[in-house]
């Protein structure tokens, strides 16, 4: 596949426990465009902090599997504030999603994600938009608007808290911009505005 993208470059990807997820990141990013001798794996975090203050990879992968692994986002976004992180958890972690995002990741992706829906969320991300999945949305309604919908409108923009609506009820991007009347460019970013509003 030709690049669609003006891509940065190095990139690393952080896995302490090696998995086949490790290899369909790596073959996407080459099939965006990236070069294979620029993609760097790492299952040791120590090493892999090293890099990243010798290369200053500007797009790091991380999977995330405790506490300790959301303090090492926190210091490489401290020591790297220009790089795109991209937290890997399980589907069900949702508050360590948002511990990830309040660390300092940039978004977040779920493992077991099907080969094609991963493409096109990291395809998302490296344009500037951002993921959000059903069930952070849900957590995001249930968590931070328990009041009244009226409370939203203090923090979202009306498009905004429609997007959360439609992506809270398993809405896909393509369905949610048409049901807004955006393009699927708008509803990406606007999913990054939610975020940031909330983390």
């Amino acid at each position: 596949m030709p690049s669609h993208l003006s891509l940065p470059v190095p990139a690393l990807i952080i896995n302490q426990h090696r998995s086949l997820l490790d290899i369909l990141i790596n073959n996407i990013l080459v099939d965006l465009g990236y070069p294979q001798d620029l993609i760097v794996t790492n299952s040791d975090v120590l090493e892999a902090k090293q890099y990243i203050e010798q290369h200053l990879p500007n797009l790091i992968f991380c999977s995330i599997t405790s506490n300790a692994d959301l303090h090492f986002i926190s210091s490489i976004h401290k020591l790297h504030p220009s790089a795109c992180i991209i937290t890997i958890h399980p589907p069900e972690h949702r508050q360590e999603v948002i511990a990830a995002l309040q660390a300092g990741a940039n978004a977040y992706l779920l493992q077991n994600t099907a080969a094609n829906e991963l493409f096109e969320q990291i395809r998302v991300i490296l344009r500037g938009g951002a993921i959000l999945h059903s069930h952070l949305a849900q957590y995001l309604l249930q968590t931070r608007f328990q009041n009244a919908a009226q409370e939203s409108q203090t923090v979202l923009s009306p498009a905004e808290y429609q997007i959360l609506q439609h992506t809270a009820q398993a809405a896909g991007i393509q369905q949610t911009a048409s049901a807004l009347k955006l393009s699927d460019y708008q509803v990406d970013v606007l999913i990054k505005n939610i975020l940031r509003k909330f983390i």
